[in-house]
């Protein structure tokens, strides 16, 4: 790991209003860039996407499980690792029961590609509770 400096983005940088293309096309290209989820290198791009941060359901701008099903197993898997690591590094990356990572997970789940060593790699990567099933409350 390399020690860099990090600029916040330009204050005129384009708010992210909505989980489009190009943003999911962003997040994926660091993801796949990102050994092990490591944001280190790409944390001003991470701070400009911030607005992505939170899974807004069904219908929504944000809608982490709509757009989940259109990409692979490994871009979930490497975008649920970076969403999780980002969580812990970037302060507008925290999203709790709101988390992309969460909406992911359940895509891979219902896929039957959840993989056994992911959720202990969360634990000791998050300090997110609800990483990877969500709020078990809400399903009540």
């Amino acid at each position: 790991m390399s020690i860099g400096t990090w600029q916040p983005p330009a204050a005129d940088a384009p708010a992210v209003d909505a989980l489009s293309a190009s943003a999911l096309a962003r997040l994926v290209a660091v993801a796949v860039a990102a050994p092990e989820g490591d944001p280190a290198q790409h944390l001003p791009e991470l701070a400009a996407l911030a607005g992505c941060a939170r899974d807004q359901g069904p219908g929504s701008p944000f809608d982490w499980g709509g757009a989940s099903g259109s990409l692979s197993t490994d871009v979930l898997i490497a975008l649920i690792r970076l969403i999780a690591r980002a969580e812990m590094m970037l302060g507008d990356w925290k999203a709790g029961d709101r988390s992309p990572a969460i909406a992911l997970a359940a895509e891979l789940k219902r896929r039957g590609a959840y993989p056994s060593d992911l959720t202990p790699w969360l634990r000791a990567h998050s300090d997110n509770r609800f990483l990877p099933h969500g709020n078990l409350m809400r399903r009540l």
